[in-house]
């Protein structure tokens, strides 16, 4: 029979890891309240030249490039767009010397994400890839921001996130976009996440009680908005890999109409941004209304301004550029908890 509290401690260390995955990536970057990036070899007179920003990445790591994206251009002020390595290692006429692509990928060597960075080469756009220490794409890439190892596969989302945001961070400064101050806060805020991605045993235990309200449907559709999206996406394919659940993201702005339409399904809007809250709770409200069943996924200050007092998980707040990485720690962990409910009534049909 198999030990479910063995189980759920396993899970608890991955969740433990994610904490201490980024932990060691701010302890690399940050060095006596400073941003520092040692392997990315662009100069200032460089990134001042710069007219345009492309994200690109496959999988999961094309889903941090969307979420990143209007992030990126906020700190940057450079016009940002987020294009999947299979189209833009085929496209042509975006790529131009003033361009720079950041090339995600978590491994560095899928074969898409390779093609794009040749492709951008080869049109003499300025690369820096976001990849494994090591990997072929590092190797590719003069500059580089290195991803820290993680022992798993729940670490993917943040790990990249954190270090797209840390680079645009770094962009932004050079472009006089982020003042010292502004970036100097910045990264102390950043230093507090892995205190965050902590839970405590009442927070597992609101978490159990989601898992078990969650199990119960057929269907789970996350949404959100923006960068909210692309989480909703990347949370999407976790839930259908481990938790072995129907589940799929659709923009926030589409729910209202598509849930009419499925029977046994759980509507799942994610709001990390205070600042989007004026164009997303009217369609919240829309859900609510049109949706029997909603579980929203925020932070405690949204939850409080917002008046949202019931169906709600939330996490403590840091600043909208990071939300996202805890937000996806939390879920994540409520996928965890959704399997080891599933393993245990499994292991009772079992015994029975």
């Amino acid at each position: 029979m198999t030990d479910n509290l063995g189980i759920s401690n396993l899970y608890e260390n991955d969740i433990s890891e994610i904490a201490q995955s980024i932990r060691r990536f701010l302890d690399e970057v940050i060095q006596k309240d400073k941003l520092v990036l040692p392997t990315l070899k662009m100069s200032r007179h460089a990134i001042k030249g710069l007219s345009e920003i492309i994200l690109t990445g496959s999988g999961q790591s094309f889903y941090t490039a969307q979420a990143m994206a209007h992030n990126t251009e906020m700190l940057t002020d450079l016009p940002t767009y987020a294009i999947p390595s299979a189209l833009l290692k085929g496209t042509r006429g975006v790529l131009y010397r003033d361009a720079l692509v950041i090339a995600i990928s978590q491994s560095g060597e899928n074969a898409d994400t390779i093609s794009a960075v040749k492709r951008a080469m080869g049109n003499s756009a300025k690369v820096v890839a976001v990849t494994a220490k090591d990997s072929t794409i590092a190797k590719m890439c003069k500059s580089k921001v290195h991803l820290t190892d993680c022992d798993t596969s729940l670490c993917t989302f943040q790990n990249e996130y954190l270090a797209v945001a840390m680079l645009s961070m770094y962009l932004g400064e050079a472009l006089g976009c982020m003042s010292k101050i502004n970036t100097s806060v910045s990264l102390r805020l950043a230093q507090m996440l892995p205190g965050k991605l902590s839970f405590t045993p009442n927070s597992e235990k609101e978490l159990q009680n989601v898992a078990d309200f969650i199990g119960k449907f057929d269907n789970i559709v996350f949404c959100g908005y923006s960068t909210d999206e692309a989480l909703a996406q990347a949370v999407a394919e976790k839930f259908r890999l481990i938790a072995g659940k129907t589940a799929f993201a659709l923009p926030i702005y589409d729910i209202a109409q598509s849930c009419l339409e499925l029977k046994n399904t759980l509507i799942v809007p994610i709001v990390s941004n205070s600042a989007s809250t004026p164009i997303v709770m009217p369609y919240i409200d829309a859900i609510k209304y049109s949706c029997a069943d909603t579980i929203i996924y925020t932070t405690k200050n949204i939850a409080h301004d917002c008046e949202i007092t019931d169906g709600t998980v939330t996490v403590d707040d840091s600043i909208p550029l990071f939300n996202p990485i805890t937000l996806a720690t939390v879920l994540q962990q409520t996928i965890l908890e959704l399997e080891v409910n599933t393993i245990s009534i499994s292991n009772s049909d079992q015994s029975a």
